[in-house]
């Protein structure tokens, strides 16, 4: 019998909400226009999560947040695109590596949109200096991902496809969010 007390079933239990975020990521996604709507939520949730929180609690957001994120949206379809041209187009370590930052200036304003209670120009700014200063945080970690996602497709495209979201963003908000919070002032 797993007590509830130990670490196999806090384990467990992360791994089954991991799931399932996963699962309504992907739910969310079907239509293309909402992928950032999903990944606002689910780093939302992966943030409870961290925070020890229930996993969908206070899910309202504030009218600011809808603002800030409706610009970053923009920004991250464009960067979609440019994300797509390059690793289709001309595939290397250089291309891999600029896709990496790409991705990483992308995530961190949804993480930071949540917890810094700013303009959208002090929520960019952040993002491309965090992602520069704390390189091996971001975009080492994101080029890691890339390339075993790479292998990944090679073998088995279907796995890819439902993916692993959920566990790989989960990942990097744990490596980035205490780091964060700091940076923001939440935690001395």
């Amino acid at each position: 019998m797993i007590s509830i007390e130990s670490k196999l079933y806090h384990n467990l239990l992360l791994l089954t909400q991991l799931m399932v975020l996963n699962i309504l990521f992907y739910i969310i996604s079907i239509p293309l226009l909402t992928i950032p709507i999903a990944l606002l939520y689910l780093c939302h949730c992966l943030i409870n999560i961290i925070d020890s929180k229930k996993m969908l609690s206070n899910m309202k957001l504030k009218k600011t947040i809808w603002m800030q994120f409706f610009v970053i949206m923009i920004i991250n379809f464009f960067s979609g695109y440019t994300i797509y041209s390059l690793l289709f187009n001309n595939f290397s370590f250089i291309t891999l590596l600029l896709a990496s930052f790409i991705i990483s200036f992308n995530l961190i304003p949804y993480i930071l949109i949540l917890t810094m209670q700013t303009n959208i120009m002090n929520i960019l700014r952040t993002s491309f200096i965090y992602s520069i200063v704390y390189f091996y945080k971001t975009v080492l970690v994101l080029l890691v991902y890339l390339f075993i996602s790479v292998k990944i497709w090679e073998i088995t495209p279907i796995l890819f496809i439902f993916g692993l979201i959920a566990f790989y963003l989960y990942i990097f908000i744990k490596i980035n969010y205490q780091t964060i919070l700091k940076l923001t002032g939440k935690i001395h």
